[in-house]
């Protein structure tokens, strides 16, 4: 349930707990050399490869048999499989265990032993496992609670292009959260983030620009930002937007543009007030051409895939209306927080693409009930296991 207060926002990083169970995990093989098409158009031949114990091969197979890609599906010789990759020193197998650990496929879920697969494959340098070990370790979910570790993967992660991570190194520095609060090392990573397109960066990296904080206030670069975040319905910032456009403070007031972000706003849980005020501010002719406006951007946002992460992806609630008022000239920083065990300032785990949840555009599987391929975007090791969120919306 995300918390909104007068000024400030409680910290939002990426997927925990309970939250955690409702993604849908990505199999993708980050190949080397050879493309996912090639690989996957002779599964024959990836047999016969993962007979001969090649890693990589043992790693598709076992996807094939975990998604039910032309192989009955079966958990079990999913599980086999990855064993033999991971034993031979596969990331992206030791990777899928703790998926597969974590999510309670083909096992109990147990969290302690998907952190000790996760911890496996990000010592092998693979940037989602140093994600999700920094963010079980944030949280102390399947090991004890460690914020100056939790921010050592963070940083190793992002450091490998993960927005997701870039996104909580920069929390951390903004909040002071294992490390000394630093305000310009936090608007850097946001920038870096959001220089990704992840919704949940532009929107900070704005709040940071118009408050002057990190760097001399730059409202138009702050208003660029929060639309760049509204067009990938993150609600805090349309939120935002629809207030800052009816104010007039950094452009010439426009509430026809302000009613549309600001009805979009509401659909997501926030409270009607301002919306509302601003219907009573429009003439009959200026409501119904918001009202198409509107009409087409709902139209845009039912058949465009968002990502907020490239790499990894939250599930989070809807969000709620605001307990405090936020005054039409003083609305603070909106920040969601995931569900689950969460608290206010507490991390939040991530998987792969953000409210847009959370990077480079994902692909996300049709069916919430079923994992599906793709290439991964890095090459830190042969193979990979990214996350998605399921395609409920968030």
């Amino acid at each position: 349930m995300p918390v909104h207060t007068k000024g400030r926002s409680y910290p939002c990083f990426i997927v925990l707990g309970r939250a955690r169970v409702l993604l849908i995990g990505l199999l993708s093989m980050v190949s080397t050399g050879v493309s996912l098409a090639e690989r996957e158009a002779d599964p024959a031949a990836r047999t016969k490869r993962a007979y001969q114990g090649e890693p990589e091969a043992l790693n598709a197979l076992a996807n094939a048999y975990a998604n039910g890609h032309g192989l009955p599906q079966s958990y079990d010789d999913a599980i086999r499989l990855y064993q033999l990759a991971a034993d031979r020193g596969l990331a992206s197998a030791q990777f899928n265990l703790g998926l597969l650990s974590e999510l309670g496929r083909g096992v109990s879920p147990d969290v302690a032993i998907a952190f000790k697969f996760y911890l496996k494959a990000a010592k092998n340098g693979f940037a989602p496992a140093q994600f999700n070990v920094g963010n079980m370790l944030a949280n102390g979910i399947g090991t004890g609670q460690d914020l100056f570790e939790a921010m050592l993967w963070f940083r190793q992660a992002a450091e490998r292009g993960l927005p997701e991570a870039q996104y909580n190194v920069g929390l951390a520095y903004e909040q002071g959260r294992g490390v000394r609060q630093n305000e310009s090392l936090a608007l850097e990573w946001y920038r870096t983030a959001a220089g990704h397109g992840y919704a949940r960066a532009q929107f900070n990296l704005a709040s940071m620009l118009i408050d002057g904080r990190g760097s001399p206030p730059n409202p138009t670069s702050a208003l660029s930002l929060y639309r760049a975040s509204a067009t990938q319905n993150f609600a805090p910032a349309q939120y935002r937007l629809g207030i800052l456009l009816a104010e007039g403070r950094v452009q010439p007031t426009n509430l026809v543009e302000s009613y549309k972000w600001l009805a979009l706003a509401v659909e997501s849980g926030f409270p009607p007030q301002f919306r509302d005020t601003v219907a009573t501010r429009l003439s009959q002719e200026q409501l119904r051409e918001a009202n198409l406006s509107l009409e087409a951007i709902r139209t845009l946002h039912s058949q465009t895939t968002f990502a907020t992460n490239p790499i990894a992806e939250t599930r989070l609630q809807s969000f709620a209306p605001a307990k405090d008022t936020i005054s039409l000239h003083s609305a603070g920083r909106d920040t969601a927080v995931a569900t689950g065990e969460n608290k206010p300032g507490s991390f939040t785990r991530l998987s792969h693409n953000s409210p847009g949840s959370p990077l480079s555009p994902p692909i996300r599987p049709q069916n919430p009930d079923q994992m599906a391929f793709a290439e991964g975007p890095q090459k830190v090791a042969p193979g990979a296991l990214t996350l998605l969120e399921s395609s409920v919306r968030s």
